[in-house]
C-alpha cells in the first residue's frame, strides 16, 4: 500500500470520529430544542398563525353574541385555550395554564397581570358545570385577552370607520 492511500484512510477515519463527536455534542447540549423553540417564533409571527388565531377569534365572538348563555362560557373557555396556546407558542414552558402564564413578564404583554388575575378567577367557573357566566363579565374577560392578542400582532387593530 502506498502511503498516500493509507492517509486518505486515516484522514476519513478522522473525520468520521469529529462528525459523531459533533453530532453527540448537539445532542447533549440539547441544541436541537433550541431550534426548536426558535421555530415556533418564526411560526408565530407567520401569516398562516395569525389567520387561525383570528378565525378562531371570530368563532369566540360568534359565541359571545350568541343568546345562549352556555356559549358564553364556551366563549371564556376557548379565549382561555387559545391564549394558552400562543403562551406555549411563545416558548414559556410549564405543566400547566398558570405555570405558564407566571413565565410570562409585562414586558411581552403589557396587560399580563390582568389575565393571570381572570385567568385565576375563571378556573374555578369553568371547571364547574353548574356555574354561569353573565355576558358583561364575559365580555370583560373577551377585552383582556383582545388587547393582548392585539399587543403580540395576532389580531389586526379595529378597522376605521
Amino acid at each position: 500500500m502506498s502511503y498516500l492511500l493509507i492517509f486518505e484512510i486515516i484522514s476519513i477515519l478522522f473525520s468520521l470520529v469529529l462528525i459523531v463527536s459533533i453530532v453527540r455534542m448537539l445532542i447533549k447540549m440539547d441544541f436541537i430544542s433550541g431550534q426548536r423553540d426558535y421555530g415556533w417564533h418564526a411560526m408565530r409571527s407567520d401569516s398562516i398563525y395569525k389567520s387561525r388565531v383570528e378565525k378562531a377569534w371570530t368563532h369566540i365572538l360568534k359565541h359571545i353574541a350568541s343568546n345562549d348563555p352556555s356559549l358564553w362560557k364556551k366563549a371564556v373557555n376557548d379565549a382561555d385555550v387559545l391564549f394558552d396556546e400562543i403562551v406555549r407558542s411563545l416558548g414559556h414552558r410549564g405543566a400547566t395554564p398558570e405555570e405558564r402564564l407566571s413565565k410570562v413578564d409585562s414586558s411581552s404583554i403589557e396587560n399580563i397581570d390582568v389575565i393571570k388575575t381572570l385567568h385565576e378567577a375563571i378556573t374555578p367557573l369553568l371547571a364547574d358545570d353548574t356555574a354561569t357566566l353573565n355576558r358583561e363579565k364575559a365580555k370583560e374577560i373577551l377585552r383582556a385577552y383582545r388587547i393582548a392578542l392585539r399587543q403580540l400582532g395576532l389580531l389586526a387593530e379595529k378597522p376605521k370607520k
